[in-house]
């Protein structure tokens, strides 16, 4: 079955304390299981207590004009979405599906809201970093985007993330 079958796809705007704190324990479980095979244990701990704790969430979305999304089946939470207009851009932070939401669909069906809210946006282009190791590298370039350059950035802690920039043009 795929998204484009389940009548039931909805994307829900995180606001608010408790949503925050559920997006928390969301990416936790999510980061544990994708990036295992990519990273460090210390390296997930160290990025998750960084960039998706409940304060680092509630910093990105009152001060760095984030906006994230529960991606929901019905009442079931299948992942989540973040993103943040640059310019002429809109970036996708995170781009997440629980384990068994992989593989159906979603992950495109979550890349076309991203480029509709980039048009309702007036921006030209999508962009995110992928992980070289990362298997949704093909999802997104069997999407339209296409890798630009290479990333290696010092993120503190003694870690680094070793990325692909990955950029979409949007029709209009």
């Amino acid at each position: 079955m795929t998204a484009d079958d389940q009548g039931d796809l909805s994307f829900v705007e995180v606001a608010g304390y408790e949503a925050i704190a559920e997006l928390a324990r969301l990416a936790a479980e999510i980061w544990q299981e994708a990036f295992t095979y990519m990273i460090s244990d210390e390296q997930i701990a160290y990025m998750l207590e960084r960039f998706q704790s409940a304060p680092a969430l509630t910093r990105q979305i009152e001060d760095e004009n984030y906006r994230y999304w529960f991606v929901r089946l019905g009442a079931e939470t299948a992942g989540y979405l973040g993103v943040q207009p640059r310019e002429k851009t809109l970036f996708l932070s995170k781009v997440y599906l629980l384990p068994a939401r992989r593989g159906h669909g979603l992950g495109a069906a979550m890349l076309r809201f991203a480029a509709a809210q980039a048009r309702r946006m007036g921006l030209c282009y999508l962009e995110l970093t992928v992980n070289r190791s990362n298997p949704a590298l093909r999802l997104y370039q069997r999407e339209g985007f296409q890798i630009v350059r290479e990333a290696v950035a010092d993120i503190g802690g003694g870690f680094v993330m070793d990325d692909y920039i990955l950029v979409r043009e949007l029709d209009s």
